[in-house]
C-alpha cells in the first residue's frame, strides 16, 4: 500500500480566534493532522454500514517542515452545526487542524499555502468540477481500492464542504471538490458540481466583504472559521454523496480530490465519514444517486496536496 506526500514551504496564517461569532451549541468538531492513510482508510469506514472490504489506497497530501499537513482526522464533542457525527477524516488545500470548530475574526480566514500546482495527471479531474479555470494548486488527492460484498449494489458517505472563499470570492476563485466512483465524479448538489459557485452555498457569518456590511444567510451553520458551506437544497450540510456499484464486484476505485482554484490563498476542507453500502444516519442526499458503475479496473490515480497566500 503505497503512501506518498508531496512536501511545500508553507506559508500560515496565524489566527488567534476572539470570542465573536462563536458557534451556537455546546460540541464541536476537533481536527488533528495526519499523513497516516491506514488510519485516515480506518477513519472513513468508521460509521459506516459495512458491505466494503478495502485492499489498497495511496494519498498524496500536502506538508511543511512547520507542521502544517492537508489531511488529518476529526472527532466531534456532541452537537456541532455542520451536523457531522462521531468521528471521520478532513481533506483540506491548506492545514487540516485548522479547519476544527471556532468564531471568525474579520479579516483573518484559515489560510495555508503551500503554492504547489496540480500535476497534470490532476487536472482532468479537476477541470471538470469548475470548467473554464486553467490552474489548480494544493490539492489533496486519497484514492482506495476495494471489493463489496455480495449483497452491496451502492457505496455511500457523508459529506460537509466549507471555505474561505465564500462569498468573496464567488465567480473567480472556485475552489473544487471531486469524488470519483470507478472514474465517475458523483458529488453533485443541485445537478451542479461540488464547488464555490454552486447556487447551494451560504454565507455563515462573513460581515466583511470588501470592508462593508454583507448579511449572512446561513449564520445558524456558523461552526468554523471556513464561512462559506454547501448546504444543499434540504439545508442539511451533512449530505450523503452515492453511487451504484456491481453487488459482489472487485478492485473498484474511490477518488477524493480537493483543490484551490487559480490560486493557493484561503482554505477550503471537506469531512468525510461513514463509507459504506447504505448513507449514514442523519444525511441527506442532495443528488438523487442514479449513477451507474462505468469502467471497472481503472488504473489507480496518483494522489497529493498543498495551500496559502493573501489575495
Amino acid at each position: 500500500m503505497a503512501k506518498s506526500i508531496r512536501a511545500g514551504v508553507a506559508l500560515a496564517s496565524v489566527l488567534a480566534f476572539a470570542p465573536m461569532c462563536a458557534p451556537a451549541n455546546a460540541g464541536g468538531v476537533s481536527v488533528t493532522n495526519s499523513s497516516d492513510v491506514a488510519a485516515l482508510v480506518n477513519a472513513l469506514l468508521a460509521g459506516g454500514t459495512g458491505g466494503v472490504h478495502v485492499t489498497g489506497y495511496s494519498l498524496l497530501n500536502q506538508s511543511a517542515s512547520t507542521g502544517e499537513t492537508s489531511t488529518g482526522l476529526y472527532t466531534t464533542n456532541g452537537p456541532n452545526n455542520y451536523n457531522l457525527p462521531g468521528s471521520g477524516i478532513v481533506l483540506s488545500t491548506g492545514n487540516a487542524a485548522d479547519d476544527g470548530s471556532g468564531p471568525y475574526v474579520p479579516g483573518h480566514f484559515p489560510d495555508t499555502s503551500y503554492g504547489l500546482p496540480a500535476e497534470p495527471a490532476q487536472m482532468g479531474l479537476l477541470q471538470p468540477l469548475s470548467p473554464g479555470t486553467s490552474r489548480f494548486f494544493d490539492a489533496t488527492q486519497l484514492t482506495i481500492t476495494f471489493d463489496v460484498a455480495a449483497d452491496t449494489t451502492s457505496v455511500n458517505f457523508g459529506v460537509v464542504f466549507a471555505s474561505a472563499e465564500y462569498p468573496k470570492y464567488v465567480g473567480s476563485y472556485n475552489d473544487v471538490f471531486g469524488l470519483y466512483l470507478n472514474g465517475v465524479n458523483i458529488a453533485f448538489a443541485g445537478g451542479k458540481p461540488v464547488n464555490i459557485n454552486n447556487p447551494f452555498m451560504v454565507n455563515t457569518g462573513y460581515n466583511d466583504y470588501n470592508g462593508s456590511p454583507r448579511g449572512a444567510d446561513g449564520s445558524q451553520y456558523q461552526e468554523t472559521p471556513l464561512l462559506g458551506l454547501l448546504v444543499g437544497p434540504s439545508g442539511n450540510p451533512f449530505m450523503n454523496f452515492g453511487g451504484a456499484v456491481v453487488a459482489g464486484s472487485k478492485g473498484n476505485t474511490l477518488t477524493f480530490i480537493i483543490a484551490d482554484a487559480e490560486d493557493s490563498a484561503w482554505d477550503t476542507a471537506v469531512y468525510i465519514s461513514g463509507l459504506g453500502n447504505a448513507p449514514p444516519p442523519g444525511t441527506v442526499v442532495p443528488e438523487p444517486a442514479s449513477m451507474t458503475l462505468l469502467g471497472l479496473g481503472l488504473a489507480a490515480l496518483a494522489l497529493f496536496s498543498r495551500r496559502r497566500a493573501p489575495k
